[in-house]
């Protein structure tokens, strides 16, 4: 409990402020559009990708010089951090679902091979979001494990590149379709393969502490302890 009341403080609440404003924002756009998957799927995804840009900054810690000899293990206080910003990103989702549903298109988990109406493919939809959020955590776990301790904008920004990306490849390799498309069954599983990758390059970079395992950050501290002893040797 001790380490939960020093991380809710500590967790970047602001840029959900942005986030959660876009999130509003296309909800509202996303009523007026036309009851159907095809018209409103940009919107949503593009609202999935939006709290998935959120969530990347959850593993932003400034202080994480003086926090790395604390001795909670590194992937626990990342566990709590990831615990406490999918709150937000939760109610995002759930606020694009919401109004993605709105107007007669029928939610469900999996789609009709011949729907009667319109439906909202509410498992594929959150496969993609949870997707796109854990890729966000893993780049972010992976650049503060190595390079800086607040990877929020770099995995944010490395997020964005791998979403533009992927709607520039072709056809046949895109991984955004209908559900009504005949392509549908066969790019599921690479939404799966993703999803799993994700979350082991998530677990891996979180597993060991900073301290031990960033001698660049390590080797520079002991290089600034030489240098002042030196300094001080040279003024006797």
């Amino acid at each position: 409990m001790t380490l939960l009341r020093r991380l809710v403080p500590a967790v970047p609440w602001i840029p959900w402020l942005p986030v959660l404003l876009i999130v509003g924002l296309l909800a509202w756009a996303i009523i007026d559009l036309q009851p159907d998957f095809a018209s409103r799927q940009l919107y949503l995804r593009a609202g999935l990708l939006v709290t998935a840009l959120g969530i990347s900054f959850a593993f932003d810690d400034p202080t994480a010089p003086t926090t790395d000899a604390v001795p909670s293990p590194l992937r626990r206080r990342r566990a709590l951090r990831f615990l406490l910003s999918i709150i937000p990103w939760m109610a995002g989702i759930t606020v694009l679902l919401w109004a993605g549903s709105q107007g007669g298109l029928h939610p469900v988990w999996l789609t009709s091979v011949e729907p009667l109406r319109a439906e909202l493919p509410l498992g594929r939809l959150l496969l993609e979001a949870a997707t796109m959020a854990c890729w966000g955590l893993a780049i972010a776990s992976l650049i503060a494990r190595r390079w800086d301790d607040e990877p929020g904008r770099i995995a944010s920004a490395a997020l964005l590149a791998m979403y533009a990306l992927s709607w520039m490849t072709p056809e046949r390799w895109k991984p955004w379709s209908d559900p009504n498309d005949l392509r549908w069954p066969s790019v599921l599983p690479g939404w799966w393969v993703a999803f799993v990758m994700a979350v082991l390059l998530g677990v891996v970079t979180s597993w060991d502490t900073r301290v031990s395992s960033n001698p660049l950050r390590r080797g520079g501290r002991q290089h600034s302890l030489r240098r002042g002893v030196t300094t001080e040797l040279d003024r006797i």
